[in-house]
């Protein structure tokens, strides 16, 4: 069996959920949860609201119980701004091991003695299952998380914390304990951040758990007799049930509550890590390693045959680039060669030319002289025909002359 088919085999891929129809039936346990009818999402009225103002400079006791940690400071709100003082993080009161009622509302008081006289006012983060009444005090329902603290399940958290305050010497007269979800908390803190309407806020935790707050009109929580306004609503989704493949049965029943918190066991921190464990535990009982170790050869074949063509490539690629420069060098040989030829025959034109020029200077030189030679013959036999003539002129003269005597 390969990996790929041990995965498609437990629902394990990513296609293997309908996201549509988780989403429907998403919604349809929450409408179940706001009318009261069997759900698995309790959709838990707070009774707080979304759009309460944030009182100035008052200080408030806060305490955080997270999945892991259990947090406590001093929190002032100066117009606008927040001033935390004295934080302190322990580890979550029954995380390492289980603890009884007393032991667990004695650790609580323990971590905040040190603001003893410094307020009034408690608000406590409770990031489990809580029923919250109209005094905002809580009623846990169950622990998830892997949290232990049986005895803590159905008791007023507030009222008990104020009962152990008092036996020791707080003065708990008009101090009131306000408990609200880490998904209500974190809506809140938007609330605190962002000013305008908070009605479409939601509040959302992934981290050791898992879950979800939103603001609600009254008027559609038919559970509760009240129409006017709204308030925010803890879904618990963590709670949401789900259709479980035989792998995720198996490792739920290596859980705390098995039937419970089906969404947070499949997605939240605390369970990530576990299931993944059993996961890979599965797989070595059905030999998919052997499988992955044949997948992993025909992987790095693949790999190796891969790098050989892409270094072929590369190969190639610098060869084209060598012939292209070669190419290159071809072409600027030839240019040079062309105008070397174009030199040459320039030097044979001006040669050429020079040759030409210095025959017609010859040429000239010559009919120049020949012309001279003929202008200086015409002239001597003009001289003689002259003398010639005188001469004549002369004897026929002395003729005359001769006869006359």
């Amino acid at each position: 069996m390969t990996g790929f088919e041990f995965l498609k085999k437990y629902g394990l891929r990513a296609e293997d959920v309908d996201e549509k129809k988780v989403l429907s039936f998403f919604k349809d346990q929450m409408d179940k949860g706001l009318e009261g009818s069997e759900s698995s999402l309790r959709m838990i009225p707070t009774y707080s609201e979304a759009q309460n103002e944030i009182p100035d400079g008052e200080s408030v006791i806060v305490m955080d119980a997270g999945g892991t940690n259990f947090r406590t400071c001093l929190v002032t709100f100066n117009e606008g701004k927040v001033d935390i003082q004295d934080f302190l993080k322990v580890g979550m009161p029954g995380s390492k091991e289980e603890v009884s009622g007393p032991e667990f509302f004695s650790i609580l008081a323990d971590n905040i003695e040190r603001f003893r006289g410094k307020s009034k006012k408690i608000g406590f983060c409770f990031s489990y299952a809580a029923e919250i009444t109209e005094d905002h005090d809580g009623i846990p329902l169950m622990f998830s998380k892997e949290i232990k603290a049986p005895e803590v399940i159905g008791k007023h958290i507030g009222k008990e914390l104020l009962k152990v305050l008092s036996s020791r010497g707080w003065d708990t007269e008009g101090m009131t304990v306000s408990i609200v979800n880490d998904t209500v908390a974190t809506l809140l803190a938007a609330k605190a951040a962002y000013t305008g309407d908070a009605s479409t806020y939601i509040g959302f935790i992934l981290g050791t758990g898992t879950n979800t707050a939103y603001v609600e009109r009254n008027a559609n929580i038919r559970k509760i007799a009240k129409n006017e306004g709204s308030q925010i609503i803890n879904v618990e989704s963590g709670c949401l049930k789900l259709e479980l493949s035989e792998i995720d049965k198996e490792f739920m029943g290596t859980t705390k509550d098995p039937d419970s918190y089906h969404l947070e066991k499949k997605i939240s921190g605390a369970y990530l890590g576990p299931f993944a464990l059993h996961v890979l535990k599965k797989a070595a009982e059905e030999e998919v390693r052997k499988a992955a170790e044949e997948e992993a050869l025909w992987k790095a074949t693949e790999d190796a045959l891969k790098k050989a063509a892409e270094d072929a490539k590369k190969g190639i690629d610098e060869a084209k680039k060598a012939t292209a420069e070669a190419q290159k060098a071809v072409e600027a040989a030839k240019k040079a060669l062309d105008e070397a030829k174009k030199a040459e025959n320039d030097a044979v034109k001006k040669a050429d030319d020079a040759d030409k020029k210095l025959d017609t200077e010859k040429k000239k030189k010559a009919d120049d002289t020949k012309k001279a030679a003929e202008e200086a013959a015409k002239k001597k036999a003009a001289e003689e025909a002259k003398k010639k003539s005188e001469a004549e002129a002369k004897a026929k003269k002395l003729a005359e002359e001769k006869q006359k005597a």
